[in-house]
Order: C-alpha cells, then structure tokens, then sequence
C-alpha cells in the first residue's frame, strides 16, 4: 500500500483520472481477500474455542475444576494459550480488513477531489482565466446581479 495513491498530481489530472479505476479494482480485490483471510481466521478461532471447551469438560481435573459449569468453562476457555494465539491472529486479520476498507474510502474521497479540481480546470480556476464555460458562468451571475440591483432601484435605469 503507498500512501501516494490517494494523492492527486494537479497537474496531471488526465493520467490520474486514468489511474484510478485500476486503484480502486487493485484495492477492492485486496480488501476481498483481507475479508476472506478475516473469515477463516475467525473460523479456527470458533473452532479453537470448542475444542478448548469440549477437553476442559472431558477432562476438568486438569483444569483444576471440581464441578463444571457453563460459566467456567467459558471462562477458562478465552484463557488458555491455544485460544489467545487464534483470537490474535483473528484480530490482525481484521485491522488489516479496517485498514483496507480506509483505503478504499480515501480512494472514494480523492475520485470526488478529482472530480471538483477538473470542475475547477473548467472554470479557469488554475490559469486566472475563466474557460467558455465559466465566462458563460460568470456573465450570467453578472446579469443575474444586475438585474437584482435594477427590481431594487426601482426599475427605471436611464441611459
């Protein structure tokens, strides 16, 4: 993951509009994937934890139990090495599913960015000088002004 794919060259919006749909495709297969590995990490955790519970109940004098309840067996279980190690492994899965999805989200971000720089490249913005679109725009905001400016005078503009 590089951080400078959620960057935007404005210079170069042409090649980063290009750019992007691959970034999302690239990131959405790996966060697929992360949600995959989730999954099954989370599976040999459930399955760690019933066979945790299932010997402490075959076998409670190993525990140090001398009569089993449902209590102490969950109790024991979220305990014991075998499950801690499967609740690890589940949790990093499952930062790296956040950490994806984060991705994915900046990416949905820098699209929207994309879209109102270009708004922006259309409007003149970034050179100081309106394009045919935004001098349209800003005749007609203009005209719009002055024609609030005459219903408030009164309606009478002599020439």
């Amino acid at each position: 993951m590089r951080s400078s794919d959620t960057s935007i060259d404005e210079e170069n919006l042409d090649k980063e509009w290009v750019r992007q749909p691959k970034l999302v495709e690239d990131y959405a297969i790996l966060l697929a994937d992360a949600r995959l590995e989730m999954e099954e990490r989370k599976q040999d955790m459930d399955i760690t934890e019933v066979e945790i519970k299932k010997s402490i109940r075959d076998n409670p004098e190993e525990y140090d139990i001398k009569k089993v309840s449902e209590d102490q067996v969950k109790s024991l279980a979220v305990v014991q090495i075998g499950y801690v190690k499967a609740r690890r492994k589940f949790n990093r899965a499952k930062h790296a599913v956040e950490v994806l999805q984060a991705k994915v989200t900046a990416l949905e971000h820098k699209k929207r960015a994309l879209e109102k720089l270009v708004d922006l490249e259309l409007f003149g913005y970034n050179r100081g000088i309106p394009s045919k679109k935004g001098r349209e725009e800003i005749d007609e905001r203009v005209r719009h002004s002055v024609r609030k400016r005459i219903k408030i005078g009164g309606g009478n503009v002599s020439r």
